[in-house]
């Protein structure tokens, strides 16, 4: 945080740039606690994506969990991972996206692909 918004790119005052925002709150993996997707945009800081992503879940103990953090825009899948953790595409430019699993630990690249078909690099 600096001075209360989330902030991880350094170039602050440049064109484009948006402070980190919360973009989505829910439960995603159905144990009855929320998540919430951070953004931040800045074609300086993120390239042609233009955005970067993390994504926390409420622990038992109140406290934020860092789930998954990358470069793109994240989109969650029916296809799911340990513990119900939906898929994560993320996309930017180009035409195969990476798709991250959850393997009880951490998201993890588990395909690539293109409007829901598999496609190679």
């Amino acid at each position: 945080m600096v001075g209360g918004q989330w902030r991880k790119c350094e170039d602050h005052e440049g064109p484009g740039y948006t402070a980190g925002a919360v973009k989505i709150v829910g439960d995603l993996n159905g144990d009855a606690r929320p998540e919430a997707i951070i953004t931040e945009e800045s074609s300086y800081c993120y390239g042609m994506a233009g955005t970067t992503f993390d994504l926390v879940s409420k622990q038992i103990d109140g406290s934020w969990k860092l789930m998954a953090s990358g470069i793109g825009i994240p989109k969650f899948l029916t296809t799911k991972g340990v513990g119900g953790w939906p898929d994560i595409e993320i996309g930017g430019p180009g035409f195969c996206f990476p798709v991250e699993r959850w393997n009880g630990k951490e998201y993890q690249n588990h395909r690539q692909q293109y409007e829901g078909k598999s496609c190679e690099d």
